[in-house]
């Protein structure tokens, strides 16, 4: 109750309410055996509390130029029940209706909320220096050229390049790129980066509307309001049948009467009375129950799964998904690095506790490999760390050098280093070269067999990501993926997906607040629900709560099987509908073989709509 907004909160206690009435209605109507006018007076109060907003809609659509709409049948078929009697049936289609209606409406909700989220990358104000003195100012005061202040542990409010001082950068929330990013005077920085161990001044060169972070808003809110025009398959169904149903209850009312022996006048009652049934056994009761059940059969057997669905269309998008799009780090890798090998002349294992030596007490994303491999503290000292290259320490006795190539040469000879795609520390010991530690973001054991199943389904595989372009096809090799790109930027992840959406739809997945704009860019997008940012889950349609990615491919397969009953129940359903139709028109059709229609077919697509409940991939 606490997620839902003010309006959704009055739709669902309206529903309630209305549920509770009808019950109360219908003991009293039965015990006290009421007539057809006092049921009807009884029913009538629960129908306009329940179905007003529907009717005035219906209304208000047809002021528009929209006659035959979704809202107009639903109406004119509630209102043909009243008529013929049936007030319990017309309040029950209401209540259909509504619960669906509110549901769409929650999803919608949900995904909106995500740029309040995106927002944050930014603070609202930004530390103006003037002179010899700082003020703080919101953002969208600040002018091109001012004079930032950047203090250890901020985000960089606008676009800008740095004028005074160097420091460590958290990229990860615009570009996905997992390790701290050195940069110096003279260099760009975008707004929405982390600066992690010093304060930096920045000469702006963007205001606040042009900034990295305003792009992404942007790009947010297009890919939203683009999604917002989805429409179901009964509001574009219902522009062909409506118009269909109501010319031929029409027809049926005052033409059929011209063909009667007894006289045009004295059998228009007994046609007009048909053509109210006709419309009794068109309303799409039926259709409203049996499409989005299927979808929430699906949506339980992927929560039963570790997915999340957001809404029905997701699920129906997906179905026809050609490309998948995955970002790398937190995706496809786990997030963390890992000792990969060990290369040196000497001792393998002295060369780790060196290396833990030098790590301890850290806070730099690479330390946490060493986390693990004991050494003893007693023995350690005079530790210093050289921003952007390496560490310096004093253990047992011995000089150590750990880090970067460049950071070893200046005290030692060249050190012979590969062309890898991993991140590689080099050692020395007392000044002389002991050896290298490769380091590597993992991929997720879930993720070897991933690219294999998404061949399976002829959808094709590609890996999108902020981290340089080497690591990147080196994961998109050991994966098997189809392509691969790195070093891209989240517009730059938005434009390829914008590309893969004129060729057929598309899947996104990924996990920081930086892949939300993408996420709503795709046809539907997946997010990782254990490691992912606020952000991204509330833009995606779908979220993977145990951080699997292999169940993409178990969705899109559950997607197209739900599909496929939905179909089987949609023409099921309009046959067995149309049938009875035409039997009513010709008046072999009595209001019982109308609740067929309606309600029989419900039972006999809700049981064939529950196989997507108990749906396992073989």
């Amino acid at each position: 109750m606490k997620k839902l907004t003010r309006r959704q909160k009055k739709q669902l206690v309206r529903f309630l309410v209305t549920v509770v009435l009808t019950a109360a209605a219908l003991f009293f109507i039965s015990f006290f055996k009421t007539n057809r006018l006092v049921t009807l007076a009884i029913i009538l109060p629960v129908y306009l509390f329940i179905g007003y907003d529907l009717l005035w809609a219906a209304v208000r659509d047809i002021g528009n130029g929209q006659v035959f709409g979704e809202k107009f049948l639903m109406s004119v078929a509630t209102i043909g029940a009243l008529a013929l009697g049936e007030a319990l049936e017309a309040v029950a289609v209401l209540l259909f209706f509504s619960i669906g209606e509110l549901f769409e409406s929650v999803a919608t909700t949900r995904a909106r909320k995500s740029l309040s989220a995106l927002a944050s990358l930014c603070p609202d104000e930004a530390i103006v220096l003037q002179g010899e003195s700082a003020v703080s100012l919101p953002i969208d005061e600040v002018e091109v050229g001012s004079f930032v202040l950047i203090p250890t542990g901020s985000r960089v409010p606008l676009d800008g390049i740095i004028q005074k001082g160097e420091a460590l950068f958290d990229f990860s929330s615009l570009t996905g790129e997992s390790r701290p990013v050195y940069r110096k005077e003279g260099d760009t920085l975008p707004a929405g980066v982390l600066a992690i161990d010093a304060p930096v001044t920045v000469k702006t060169t963007h205001t606040s509307e042009n900034s990295s972070t305003a792009r992404i808003l942007s790009l947010m809110e297009e890919a939203l309001e683009n999604k917002g025009k989805h429409e179901r398959f009964i509001t574009r169904f219902s522009l062909f049948y409506t118009p269909i149903v109501v010319f031929s209850a029409l027809v049926v009312a005052f033409f059929f009467p011209l063909f009667s022996s007894a006289g045009y006048l004295t059998a228009l009652p007994t046609f007009i009375h048909r053509a109210l049934t006709f419309l009794v056994i068109s309303c799409p009761c039926a259709l409203v129950i049996s499409v989005p059940l299927a979808f929430f059969g699906a949506s339980g057997a992927g929560a039963r799964n570790g997915i999340v669905f957001k809404s029905t269309a997701a699920i129906e998008e997906l179905a026809s998904v050609k490309t998948a799009y995955f970002d790398k780090t937190g995706t496809l890798t786990r997030g963390k690095f890992k000792i990969q090998s060990v290369n040196t002349e000497y001792d393998p294992e002295k060369l780790l506790e060196y290396a833990a030596a030098c790590e301890y007490g850290s806070t730099h994303p690479l330390a946490a490999a060493f986390s693990e491999i004991s050494f003893d503290q007693n023995e350690l000292s005079l530790q210093k760390e050289v921003r952007g290259m390496g560490v310096s320490a004093l253990y047992r006795g011995k000089a150590l050098l750990l880090g970067k190539k460049e950071f070893l040469e200046k005290e030692l000879a060249p050190v012979e280093a590969g062309d890898s795609s991993e991140t590689v520390l080099y050692l020395a010991v007392d000044s002389c070269y002991y050896g290298s530690i490769s380091l590597a973001d993992a991929p997720k054991e879930e993720a070897l067999t991933l690219a294999k199943s998404l061949k399976d389904l002829s959808v094709k595989s590609v890996i999108l990501s902020g981290d340089r372009e080497n690591t990147v096809k080196d994961m998109q090799k050991r994966l098997a993926f189809d392509e691969a790109y790195g070093a891209l930027l989240p517009e730059d992840k938005a434009r390829f997906v914008k590309e893969g959406n004129k060729l057929g739809k598309t899947l996104f997945a990924g996990d920081g607040i930086n892949d939300a704009p993408v996420l709503a860019t795709a046809t539907v997008g997946f997010a990782m629900g254990g490691l992912g940012s606020d952000a991204a889950v509330e833009s995606a349609d779908a979220v993977l709560t145990d951080d699997d990615p292999s169940k993409v491919a178990f969705a899109i397969a559950l997607s197209r099987f739900s599909l496929r009953i939905v179909k089987e129940n949609i023409a099921f359903a309009l046959f067995v509908k149309f049938a009875v139709m035409l039997l009513g028109a010709l008046g072999y059709a009595n209001l019982w073989l109308a609740i067929f229609a309606d309600v029989g077919v419900s039972v006999l697509a809700i049981c064939n709509a529950i196989r997507t409940l108990h749906y396992h991939k073989k």
